[in-house]
């Protein structure tokens, strides 16, 4: 996607540029230095083809982008609209030019793009675009790192390492929901962030002023999360052009801690069944069976991680025939997935009268809307204290 688009939508003005021509490679290793936290290199496995794009990156097997050729690609658009009209780099022949996506010929724009590896760095990529001299008026030309949202959650830029969420940046384009956000300062790098890995983009040098920005697009392919460096607008004739870095780093896990929630049985979740009893939820039998003690609370507060959830469970009499008396779940509302289950035996409590924790390890992903459920299958007195996430 094209983020000056979605600015423009929101009535939003990039900075203006300055004047001179950038070159930022002098700083860069002390800029590392000062803003990486405790994130660490990590070799990755860059699949560059020049005059294309970066078809794709793997670290230890995961995936990192989108569908090949689209990971990361320069996209251009001579109108105020984002479609299939535009222009790119990974579409038509590989002649040196962008054609349109959708296979009209109407527009074209010469560009190169070559890569190097770092040999002594496996985590490091080194490129180097142009574009130009352009045969029409563009109204932006961007360079888009279009990473997977089930990968990278996060994101941050050079001047404010404020660490915010995709998923929570300002709407820019509609119907689509895709949510953007725009950095009007001088930011020579962004960074994307997931529990695993990380990804800094590093402008090196320029011959204009690089406007960055990040987009989130669930509906976009496999769902995306991306960071873009935009030339902005481009007049026929006009060319531009800039170097850069790709590095990937393991995550320093301190950015993604889940601060414990903590959500009470008889005030917090909801019931299909049972009764507020003393500081829990209870169910007993005669109660109709096979119905939720509790469900809920459909929290989007759970960091993309491995989490546990915890429930606080009493039951009256632990000695009697081992039957199932529950199941308890993990439940992601918005996929309508189960992310983790266990049943739950009378002969599972240590003792009666007691509250036991039981615990259900589960990985967690962005944008899920997370449920923790107790379906009661009867057979005795069970109670609830709460439900924990961490």
């Amino acid at each position: 996607m094209l983020l000056e688009l979605g600015l423009r939508r929101e009535n939003r003005k990039p900075a203006e540029p300055p004047a001179l021509t950038r070159d930022l490679s002098w700083s860069i290793e002390q800029l590392e230095s000062r803003t990486m936290l405790s994130n660490t290199p990590v070799a990755a496995d860059f699949r560059p083809v020049d005059g294309y794009g970066l078809d794709q990156v793997y670290i230890n097997g995961t995936r990192l982008l989108v569908n090949p050729g689209a990971g990361m690609s320069m996209l251009g658009s001579a109108t105020t609209s984002d479609d299939v009209n535009n222009v790119s780099t990974d579409s038509g022949p590989r002649d040196g030019k962008m054609h349109q996506m959708n296979g009209r010929k109407d527009l074209t724009l010469p560009f190169t793009w070559t890569f190097r590896k770092d040999t002594a760095d496996p985590s490091k990529l080194y490129f180097s675009a142009s574009i130009g001299p352009s045969p029409h008026n563009f109204v932006t030309v961007t360079t888009s790192f279009t990473a997977l949202d089930d990968v990278f959650s996060r994101f941050r830029f050079q001047n404010d390492l404020t660490i915010r969420r995709h998923d929570q940046s300002p709407i820019g384009y509609a119907p689509q929901y895709y949510r953007i956000w725009t950095n009007t300062g001088n930011s020579n790098w962004g960074e994307i962030l997931g529990p695993n890995y990380s990804v800094r983009f590093t402008v090196l040098s320029s011959t204009r002023h690089m406007h960055l920005g990040f987009v989130g697009a669930p509906t976009l392919d496999e769902g995306v999360n991306n960071m873009e460096f935009s030339f902005g607008s481009v007049k026929k004739d006009e060319s531009a052009s800039f170097t850069g870095m790709i590095q990937t780093f393991r995550t320093d896990p301190a950015v993604f801690a889940q601060p414990a929630l903590v959500f009470q049985a008889e005030s917090q979740l909801a019931h299909q069944i049972g009764r507020r009893d003393g500081d829990g939820w209870s169910v007993r039998v005669g109660d109709a069976v096979n119905r939720y003690l509790s469900y809920g609370p459909y929290t989007t507060n759970v960091e993309a991680g491995n989490r546990t959830g915890t429930f606080r469970l009493m039951i009256d009499n632990n000695t009697a025939s081992n039957t199932r008396i529950a199941v308890i779940d993990i439940y992601d509302a918005n996929s309508g997935r189960v992310l983790a289950r266990r049943d739950v035996y009378r002969r599972d409590f240590s003792a009666a009268g007691r509250y036991q924790d039981f615990n259900l390890g589960f990985t967690a992903q962005s944008g899920m809307k997370i449920e923790g459920r107790v379906l009661w299958l009867g057979g005795a007195y069970l109670k609830q204290d709460l439900l924990r996430i961490s």
